[in-house]
């Protein structure tokens, strides 16, 4: 994520066109690129299930990282094929070519990300995460200075504008990607293609992709919608999304840590453990989405000011993220005990209520206060508030009916 966050910082440095024109562009590819990498989220649940009941998982790493190139140049060919369908989403036409340079050399990054998301999946079913999360950290630093180079140029290193963005994440991302599998090579013992791991790992892993294409969908066409807007709206709500999703890293990673948990005490029928890291889980992700609710509230201009310096900007930002403070508890909850739910193997519930959430109740609102109410990005954001606060709740009562038939599965 906070590689995404460095390419919007580099933008906003360069002009308020490249900052609207990279949202823009994300809008585009979010749904493509985290679908995918939705396809790999069910290999730490199923890892950790295999320990859980005594299996040697080091015979699936080879499978694994197959299973992660073969979805890249899936996913890398389907966002490559959004490019023709830009000139039509109604944009600022000075801005087109920005984002069609963008989505065309970011999709090549697709490769190093997913084969660094299916290794990290393999280390976290195995609760060897330390590596792993230092690597993403350094990648974020290494990623920025490649970044700055290419875009603004340096030395014997030439400008290449918004196209050195894309470049830089395809290089930080690959030498990533490259130092976890060194790293794993050791655990490399077999290099047999297991299709039953491949077949568990994809039945468990396509409704959270469902789910996700539901919730990033929704935000990438809030993004589209605001995109007809103008340039100011759309860097505001640019800034605004790339805040969100950042807090948003921490329940999810709760969300995975639980799912992992939970799912090794799953394999080996251990009921008091699933109860005890599930309430662990909610607890932590509860109160750190508290803390960023209340920042958000109290001091927007803190967090916009990162971006940019323009106040016009800054004034629109500060109204949608109020917005965003309304929802920061549900969205944390609904992630939360979607990982509780991956962990004891139902991810088709979430998904179910993420449709229900962003496309029945929060988009069709946040049109009519946007459209006719004339309230323009913020009445999206409401829209979306309103969603989270459905799927939170949601997923409370949806989580308490299948824990009974999990107690009594285990007994």
């Amino acid at each position: 994520m906070l590689i995404g966050v460095s390419d919007v910082f580099i933008a906003g440095k360069h002009s308020t066109q490249y900052l609207a024109a990279v949202g823009l562009a994300t809008g585009v590819i979010a749904p493509v690129f985290v679908v995918g990498l939705g396809f790999l989220f069910g290999t730490s649940p199923i890892i950790s299930r295999h320990r859980g009941e005594g299996q040697d998982v080091d015979q699936y790493l080879f499978t694994s990282i197959i299973y992660s190139v073969f979805t890249s140049v899936i996913f890398i060919a389907c966002c490559i094929a959004t490019i023709p369908v830009v000139p039509y989403l109604g944009f600022d036409q000075e801005l087109v070519p920005l984002i069609q340079d963008y989505i065309f050399y970011f999709s090549f990054s697709f490769l190093g990300a997913y084969v660094f998301q299916a290794l990290r999946e393999y280390l976290q079913g195995k609760e060897d995460i330390l590596f792993a999360n230092i690597l993403s950290i350094l990648t974020v630093g290494i990623n920025l200075l490649f970044c700055f180079a290419l875009v603004f140029g340096y030395s014997f290193i030439p400008a290449l504008g918004i196209k050195g963005l894309a470049i830089g994440s395809i290089l930080a991302r690959c030498l990533a990607a490259l130092a976890l599998l060194f790293y794993c090579i050791r655990h490399l013992k077999d290099f047999h293609f297991y299709k039953s791991y491949a077949r568990d790992v994809f039945c468990l892993s396509w409704p959270i992709a469902f789910g996700i294409l539901v919730e990033v969908g929704a935000f990438s066409a809030t993004t589209i919608l605001i995109g007809r807007m103008g340039v100011l709206q759309a860097a505001a709500h640019n800034i605004v999304l790339n805040l969100a999703s950042v807090t948003f890293m921490v329940p999810l990673a709760i969300s995975t840590a639980i799912s992992v948990k939970i799912s090794f005490s799953y394999g080996q029928k251990v009921w008091s453990d699933i109860v005890r890291f599930t309430k662990a889980g909610y607890i932590l992700s509860v109160l750190f989405m508290c803390c960023t609710g209340m920042a958000f509230y109290f001091v927007p201009n803190l967090f916009s000011s990162i971006f940019t310096a323009d106040p016009e900007v800054m004034k629109i930002a500060a109204l949608l993220l109020f917005a965003v403070a309304l929802f920061q508890v549900f969205d944390g909850t609904q992630v939360c005990l979607g990982g509780a739910l991956r962990g004891v193997g139902r991810t088709r519930p979430q998904a179910l209520v993420m449709f229900c959430g962003y496309w029945l109740v929060g988009l069709p609102l946040g049109w009519y206060l946007s459209s006719v109410k004339g309230m323009q990005a913020y009445g999206l954001w409401l829209g979306l508030a309103l969603a989270l606060f459905f799927a939170g709740l949601s997923m409370g009562v949806i989580l308490l009916y299948i824990y009974r038939q999990v107690k009594l599965e285990i007994a």
